[in-house]
């Protein structure tokens, strides 16, 4: 959150950002020790999840995550080996609905539109922002939709610094840019004003990668965090523990990325091009299918 509010001041600062009223929708945390804390409480909020499986049961579907479980579900789950096909049925039996959220929830045109665009906004800023801090466990639980305004609020940031690929099954795509999302976007897609939100907000980032680098140093030595007590307390499914020279691997990831140089690049790109390179690889149905199943990929 102290890094988050830091770039809030810099979204401000920056002429183009503030032009574009550009921000992050945060919350407060404030830790008592290091395994106890106060989290505020963020009033008319919903599950993305939720709000899906809401439209569908409109369409007299049944929630999509019952409906895998019920076809490709075993006594211990969905076995890993069904993933691509889980995948492929529910993209084939289930069409993208969240578009219709927002018609539904905000019925004046002029509420539906700025309601909708605060949704494709706060989505941009955040995924720029959650792919250079490597944040992982971007699934429909952890996102939340303001039902007042259409914000976009992330919670659960504990999986930092590229830790969701040390998971048995490790997380491929930079940010979650799935099918639902893409149609809450309206007929643009993320071609509209998402591209543009990310260019801006991936531009402020790179030009300001100095301060933002010195921020997150302060990550790696800070007493109150045990990166091996996060990592097993918060996947006991990993291949190992995040221990201190990961987080210093991740440190020289992170300043990479503020350079514009990304996987086996090594010519930095332009804003456009990394932003086209990320939504290349959030889009990737490959990448998708190979994520763990509950994260969602197919929602």
């Amino acid at each position: 959150m102290d890094l988050n509010a830091v770039i809030n001041r810099m979204l401000k600062r920056d002429k183009k950002t503030r032009n574009k009223r550009l921000y992050l929708r945060l919350f407060s945390a404030i830790p008592l020790s290091n395994n106890t804390g106060l989290v505020e409480w963020v009033p008319n909020t919903n599950v993305l999840r939720k709000l899906i499986d809401d439209e569908y049961l409109r369409m007299q579907k049944q929630p999509l995550q019952q409906s895998i479980l019920t076809k490709f579900g075993k006594s211990n789950g969905v076995p890993q080996k069904s993933y691509g096909t889980a995948f492929d049925y529910a993209v084939k039996d289930y069409p993208p609905v969240f578009g219709k959220y927002f018609l539904h929830q905000f019925l004046e045109p002029n509420q539906w539109y700025q309601n909708r665009l605060n949704f494709v906004k706060t989505a941009a800023v955040w995924s720029m922002v959650g792919y250079i801090v490597g944040l992982g466990d971007r699934h429909s639980e952890n996102i939340l939709i303001d039902t007042n305004n259409g914000d976009t609020i992330h919670v659960d940031l504990a999986m930092l610094f590229e830790s969701g690929r040390l998971l048995n099954i490790p997380e491929k795509v930079p940010f979650r840019l799935t099918r639902n999302m893409i149609d809450g976007m309206g007929v643009t897609g993320y071609e509209g004003a998402f591209r543009l939100t990310c260019e801006a907000t991936l531009e402020l980032l790179r030009k300001n990668n100095e301060t933002l680098l010195n921020v997150l140093e302060t990550f790696k030595h800070d007493p109150l965090l045990d990166w091996e007590q996060i990592q097993k307390k918060k996947e006991n499914q990993a291949k190992k523990a995040m221990n201190s020279a990961d987080v210093d691997s991740a440190h020289k990831i992170i300043g990479q990325k503020l350079q514009g140089i990304v996987g086996d690049s090594a010519l930095p790109l332009s804003i456009s091009g990394q932003v086209d390179y990320l939504i290349d690889e959030a889009t990737n149905e490959e990448n998708l299918k190979s994520m763990y199943i509950w994260w969602m990929p197919f929602l």
